[in-house]
């Protein structure tokens, strides 16, 4: 079954990396996403809830300044390397950083099934400060 795109909606989806390092894309509403997001057994809008359910495992960098980064914060403690969209550049920009990077292999196994088919970038999360939506697009069909 496939979902519709929550447009307006800020919604979070995840992916791994070359090295199996979790990313987690919050698309502002409108920030494109894997077309695996809508199809998947998982809801996209579950997802952060999800994240937010693992344990803490260490301490973060902002990289960004934001009015409130509670969910930045939030998740990059959990491991993971928080991305959100900026719409201007059009690129997931990296904005928090987790000082120990979950590995996908530590992921609960629907979750890890989820960030395997949704994204796997060919390079380093952490060597990316920007990805841009053809970043995204050589790997998978985006929507969004």
């Amino acid at each position: 079954m496939q979902r519709d795109y929550p447009e307006g909606f800020d919604t979070i989806w995840i992916g791994v990396d070359r090295s199996d390092v979790v990313g987690a894309f919050i698309t502002a509403g409108v920030g494109p996403m894997p077309k695996f997001c809508l199809t998947a057994s998982i809801d996209v809008a579950d997802i952060e809830e999800l994240l937010l359910g693992l344990p803490d495992i260490g301490d973060c960098e902002m990289l960004v300044d934001f009015p409130r980064p509670d969910s930045h914060v939030a998740l990059a403690r959990k491991g993971l390397l928080v991305f959100d969209w900026e719409q201007f550049d059009k690129a997931y920009v990296l904005a928090a950083m987790a000082k120990i990077p979950l590995q996908s292999s530590n992921l609960p196994s629907e979750l890890q099934e989820y960030a395997l088919n949704a994204f796997n970038a060919p390079w380093s999360f952490m060597e990316q400060r920007s990805i841009f939506v053809a970043d995204i697009a050589q790997t998978t069909d985006v929507v969004g």
